[in-house]
This record gives structure tokens, sequence and C-alpha cells, in this order.
């Protein structure tokens, strides 16, 4: 089972976007170059080093909003460290984006949203459960689990 806490990689993207806009400009071909270092820190290297990067521009600003705007990504990313440790997922084949886990729920709801289909909300979550423990390859080891708890 998935033993991490993965934060979003285009979450983070988008918060790097806006900061790297307040600090360089909209359209700044530099805004772009830096917010691609940053997320290239952050996938190659972890989170850590691409705050060391963010503090380190941050100490060169004087302009009160462009500090405040890399304060709020320092905050951000500091407040996630563990999330986005994207090196380490990556290296054992964790997803770091949510796509496949949205595009995923949306076909499971689907499934239950049929014409005259009503459900009693425990019992929705059940099949929706189960029918995800089954999508995910896990199915022969989530009824060992339950044998072993009968027992």
């Amino acid at each position: 089972m998935l033993k991490a806490n993965i934060l979003d990689y285009y979450h983070l993207r988008e918060h790097v976007i806006k900061a790297s806009q307040a600090v360089f400009g909209l359209n700044n071909p530099q805004a772009k170059n830096w917010r691609q270092q940053i997320t290239g820190i952050i996938l190659e290297q972890g989170p850590v080093e691409a705050l060391e990067h963010v503090s380190s521009l941050r100490k060169t600003l004087s302009a009160v909003g462009k500090r405040k705007a890399l304060e709020k990504l320092i905050g951000y990313i500091g407040r996630s460290l563990d999330m986005l440790d994207y090196p380490r997922f990556r290296q054992v084949n964790y997803q770091i984006d949510s796509g496949p886990t949205e595009a995923f729920c949306k076909t499971l709801t689907s499934r239950l949203k049929g014409p005259g289909m009503r459900w009693v909300k425990v019992h929705a979550e059940a099949l929706m459960a189960l029918a995800s423990v089954c999508s995910s390859g896990f199915w022969q080891m989530y009824w060992a689990a339950q044998r072993q708890n009968v027992a």
C-alpha cells in the first residue's frame, strides 16, 4: 500500500508560476526560466534544495511585493516538505500528479450515476471502496488481510 502523502506536482507548479510572475512579471522569459529551474530542482534534487534557491533570490530583492510572493512560496514548500520528496517518489514509481486518480474517480462515480439509480450513501461508499481495491491490484491482499482480521 502507498505509504506516502504526495502533493500533486501541478498544484505545486501553480504556486511556483504565481511567484515567478510576481517577481519577474507576466509573460517575462525570466519568469518562465526561473519557474523551470525551481520545478526542475524540486523534481531532481528535492524541496530543500529548491527552498535554498528561492531564499537566495528573496535576499536579493528589495521590493516588498516580490519578497512577500517568495515568502509565501517558501511557506508553502516548507509546510509540505514530506509531500514534495519527488525524487524518492519517482524512484519507487509513485505518481506525483493526481491526473490518473482524478480520472479514475470520475469513471468510478459515473457508474453510480446511471439513469434511475438511487444509492444509500454507506452502500455507495462501500461499492466504490471495493471497486478501488479491485482496480488498484490489491484485491488479493485486501481479502487476505480481511481473513486475518476475522480469524
